[in-house]
């Protein structure tokens, strides 16, 4: 069984319980296909490596961390507290786009898997801490903007983006 394959069967969503029981199962499965000297060709099929030797540590603890469930919960928390520090430096002229009449800013909120995230307002050409992650969450934010309900957005957003790319 491909590696690949092993780890589309670790969601995110399982329990605790239940992510456990999978990653046992998927370390038995890789270190049978490592102690397997019958088909040296299964080898190939794992992920990044060529022999058996290639699979270590390294390919455990990144199996492991792919399986972390993402804590959204304290993410929105984190977001909506940044959110309310940005609102107060927004200044009567700053616009979210050139269309608007209403004081605002753009912010952009990013994540590589959703265990993680940075931010940046407007336009940074391209060198904004957002830059290096995949997914992304653009809103306008205002002076009355709730915040609350506009971290929840950003985090829904970013947990779609990071469904659908896998």
């Amino acid at each position: 069984m491909k590696l690949n394959t092993l780890l589309c069967h670790l969601d995110q969503q399982l329990s605790t319980d239940e992510n456990a029981q999978r990653i046992g199962t998927l370390i038995a499965e890789v270190f049978s296909l490592k102690k397997s000297k019958e088909h040296p060709d299964r080898f190939e099929t794992l992920q990044g490596t060529k022999t058996a030797t290639g699979i270590g540590r390294v390919t455990i603890a990144a199996i492991l961390q792919s399986c972390t469930p993402v804590d959204w919960q304290t993410m929105e928390k984190e977001i909506k507290t940044q959110l309310i520090a940005l609102k107060k430096g927004i200044a009567h002229d700053y616009r979210a786009s050139e269309e608007d009449t209403t004081p605002g800013i753009s912010v952009t909120f990013s994540t590589k898997d959703g265990s993680n995230w940075n931010y940046q307002t407007g336009d940074n050409s391209y060198t904004g801490s957002c830059y290096g992650d995949p997914h992304w969450s653009v809103v306008s934010l205002y002076r009355r903007s709730n915040c609350v309900q506009l971290a929840k957005e950003i985090c829904e957003e970013l947990q779609e983006a990071i469904a659908q790319s896998v």
